[in-house]
């Protein structure tokens, strides 16, 4: 038998999702982005997104540090 608070948790829960996807699409009024990157396999993190304003970057990382000039820069710290 289907208890009421089985009913309401339900019914709760389907009223969740039909209003989920309403704020997940909201609009906003920046054109900022978050890029979520997860890596598997042996992908190097700091070979991937390259900390090249860091000093100890290029020191710690000897001859496999990406030369800056050669990234593609997302920011003042970082690069591709």
């Amino acid at each position: 038998m289907f208890s009421r608070r089985d009913f309401l948790r339900a019914t709760g829960g389907a009223a969740a999702m039909l209003a989920l996807p309403r704020l997940t699409l909201a609009s906003v009024d920046s054109d900022r982005r978050f890029v979520f990157v997860i890596q598997r396999g042996a992908a190097d993190g700091l070979n991937t997104v390259i900390p090249y304003a860091d000093p100890g970057y290029a020191r710690l990382r000897g001859a496999l540090a990406i030369d800056a000039a050669q990234a593609t820069k997302l920011d003042g710290t970082f690069a591709l």
